[in-house]
């Protein structure tokens, strides 16, 4: 199929050029007056439930609340800025283009949902209220993405349809959401006719280009969703009590994850911009080659942390033995007073053999006799 994609011009575009300029300055606006309502939310810990938890787990790490407070605050506008950034760039370059045009809203749009905007609405509502009318647009933009990438028509055609039908359900799900249309699942059949409408137009419609577009998005998406599932299933065995307390390691967590998550946006913009589109069935090759390197050098240490994880589980007695070892072995090192270290090394053995009786028999220097202990 040749390769083609519609442009907008005349009072269109400039309107619609007009409205996402008005977005991004109200998205910017909100977090600019968020981020300190989001700084002091964190800072006071109000909206945590054992604050002494909290402080206590930072002062451990040695870190103080004041770091604790800004570095989620800046993670935060970090990661909103980043998706800003590749929306002003998309519709600095491309706004002409109706998919680009609606993944550069999508992308600005994001900012609506970010924790310091919700700071920011618990003390004013028109914050709130504000917050979801751009949170609607976002999500009538992914809903137009999933029928119109990556060249800006509808296949199959009657998909036009059911992109009304998408709009219509987003709308009953963001301002009507206690009525029937807006439960969950309607919602999710149109995204999952938006994936079928994805893979058809991939297999029958699209060319050469339009196919390393498709693929930019899938790669992104996929990394994405995997590096968020897979951190969260092994952090409890990588980050669990052993090495950092609950808070570090949320805050690490949550670190890698976003990071992931990043990927998303970033994939979606390349694929728009249709930059080093060719690089990417190598992208994918190292990923999978580096991925699988990556999980063998993780799989002894995850293996034993499972290992550990499953004794003290089911087989609780030999992970206290193991415990109860461990720890004499250091006190041999340092212990100098020979009556402590005899009852030491009885405790031990009562804790981890567990024997009826348990004596000691220490040869003394004069040869002519023993004692037992």
């Amino acid at each position: 199929m040749p390769e083609h994609t519609d442009t907008l011009r005349g009072r269109w575009l400039l309107l619609l050029r007009v409205a996402w300029v008005a977005v991004a300055v109200l998205v910017v606006g909100l977090m600019v007056a968020g981020a300190p309502e989001y700084y002091h939310q964190l800072h006071t810990l109000s909206d945590i439930g054992d604050s002494a938890a909290v402080r206590a787990d930072l002062g451990e790490a040695g870190l103080s609340i004041d770091f604790y407070a800004a570095y989620l605050v800046a993670f935060e506008v970090v990661f909103v800025a980043g998706s800003l950034a590749i929306g002003a760039l998309i519709f600095w370059r491309k706004s002409a283009e109706p998919v680009a045009f609606v993944v550069a809203l999508l992308l600005v749009t994001l900012g609506a949902d970010s924790l310091t905007v919700d700071a920011l609405a618990a003390d004013y509502p028109i914050a709130g209220w504000l917050s979801e009318g751009l949170s609607f647009v976002g999500e009538v933009c992914l809903v137009l993405f999933f029928y119109l990438f990556p060249d800006g028509r509808f296949v199959p055609r009657w998909t036009r349809w059911l992109m009304v039908v998408g709009i219509g359900l987003t709308a009953a799900q963001t301002f009507f959401p206690n009525s029937p249309l807006g439960w969950d699942v309607p919602v999710f059949g149109i995204l999952i006719s938006g994936v079928f409408a994805q893979i058809y137009r991939y297999w029958w419609f699209s060319g050469t280009a339009q196919r390393r577009q498709t693929k930019w998005v899938v790669f992104g998406v996929t990394v994405g969703i995997t590096g968020f599932l897979v951190t969260i299933t092994l952090a409890p065995f990588l980050l669990g009590p052993s090495i950092v307390n609950d808070t570090l390691s949320d805050l690490v967590g949550n670190t890698v994850i976003g990071l992931f998550v990043f990927l998303i946006p970033l994939s979606i913009g390349v694929a728009v911009l249709r930059s080093g589109l060719f690089d990417i069935d190598v992208i994918i090759n190292r990923t999978l080659v580096y991925g699988a390197l990556v999980i063998a050098a993780l799989f002894n240490p995850l293996r034993r942390r499972m290992q550990n994880f499953i004794d003290r589980l089911f087989y609780r007695r030999k992970y206290d033995a193991r415990k109860t070892l461990s720890a004499f072995s250091k006190k041999l090192r340092d212990e100098t007073d020979l009556e402590r270290l005899n009852a030491e090394l009885l405790l031990v053995m009562r804790e981890t053999v567990q024997p009826a009786h348990v004596s000691l028999w220490l040869r003394p220097p004069d040869r002519n006799g023993g004692r037992e202990r």
